[in-house]
């Protein structure tokens, strides 16, 4: 039978069956110790993020980047590009590129390929590593990366299912349970901030120090967390207000693809995306929310209807007919989708299958 499943999830949300047991990192955590790192390296006073989705999770680690850079450089500022992807090379070399022309010296990035370290070390400016330590790729220019550390969590869960323990649990761990990890400090850190980010390190690991510490202001003056208080989970899980400090452009460079190729197109910040009429992201929160948009036309598919609150704004136009989009075969129901994983879990491996 079924025991359990685990779930990967960006923000925070429920765990409707007892079977079902969700987990998460706090990245943020590990956005800190690049924020402070890139106030202190940075020449231009500009530094760069390129993000994927305005999702809580990313603007949580937006935040707590520009934060960490203001207390060690009050003069920062910091620029956003939205790639709209968690994984392009294209769009996330498109971004750092765009950064680089804004003055940005130091790069930063919520996206998973190696393209803006890359990018990065061709302009001869810093950056660093996402989920992975990238500096094999980019070794003049990565100053250190933040790993995503699944192992131990995965082995724990496995063995837990094992011996009979497993339960429901919703897991959401950082730097002090090794879940985020940061990778080697680049020799181009003087010394003292090394020895400064060591001990950052071992503040946040301990919880001596957080993340979201007040005084904090968003953009508009507004008072988020007061002096000396600390920013509870409910907060950090619904973030999607910038603190101060944050530069997000009048415009957002999109590129998307037509039958002809890719095609760029400037919007403004109250913009529309266009997606096919597979809806492939932003992700959605859970099951029943794919299935529910699945079932009707894409145009007629908001954030509402998925469950995702936001203030960016984002709206959903179609742009092919789910006739010629081809995008896959359509799940028709819950049921189905559940006897098509059972069989993809019991059928024999293709090696078995000769």
């Amino acid at each position: 039978g079924l025991v359990g499943s685990e779930m990967c999830i960006r923000d925070r949300y429920k765990r409707e069956h007892a079977n079902v047991s969700t987990y998460a990192a706090r990245f943020y955590e590990g956005r800190t110790i690049l924020g402070t790192i890139a106030g202190s390296m940075t020449k231009s006073n500009v530094i760069g993020y390129v993000a994927s989705f305005p999702i809580p999770e990313v603007i949580r680690g937006i935040n707590s980047f520009t934060l960490a850079a203001q207390k060690v450089n009050p003069n920062i500022k910091t620029k956003i590009v939205w790639a709209f992807t968690w994984y392009d090379p294209g769009k996330e070399a498109e971004a750092a590129k765009a950064l680089i022309d804004q003055g940005a010296d130091v790069i930063a990035q919520h996206t998973d390929s190696t393209a803006i370290v890359q990018i990065a070390e061709k302009a001869g400016v810093y950056a660093f590593g996402q989920a992975s330590d990238m500096d094999k790729f980019a070794p003049k220019a990565v100053l250190t990366s933040v790993e995503n550390n699944w192992g131990p969590y995965y082995v724990d869960r496995v063995k837990a299912v094992a011996n009979g323990t497993w339960s429901q649990k919703d897991t959401w761990h950082g730097i002090g349970d090794g879940m985020v990890v940061i990778s080697d400090l680049d020799s181009a850190l003087p010394a003292d901030l090394k020895t400064k980010v060591k001990k950052l390190e071992a503040d946040l690991a301990s919880g001596k120090v957080h993340s979201f510490t007040g005084p904090i202001y968003d953009q508009k003056g507004n008072l988020m967390v007061a002096d000396g208080k600390t920013a509870d989970d409910g907060m950090l899980a619904g973030m999607m207000t910038y603190v101060k400090g944050v530069e997000v452009s009048d415009n957002i460079t999109l590129t998307r693809q037509t039958v002809e190729g890719s095609e760029k197109v400037n919007m403004p910040d109250k913009c529309v995306i266009s997606v096919t009429a597979g809806g492939v992201e932003p992700r959605y929160p859970n099951f029943k929310d794919i299935m529910a948009a699945k079932s009707k036309p894409i145009e007629q598919v908001s954030l509402g209807n998925l469950n995702i609150v936001t203030e960016q704004n984002i709206e959903f136009l179609n742009v092919d007919t789910v006739e010629s989009s081809k995008t896959g075969e359509k799940i028709i129901d819950e049921g189905e989708a559940y006897q098509e994983i059972c069989l993809l879990y019991t059928s024999p491996s293709p090696r078995d299958r000769g």
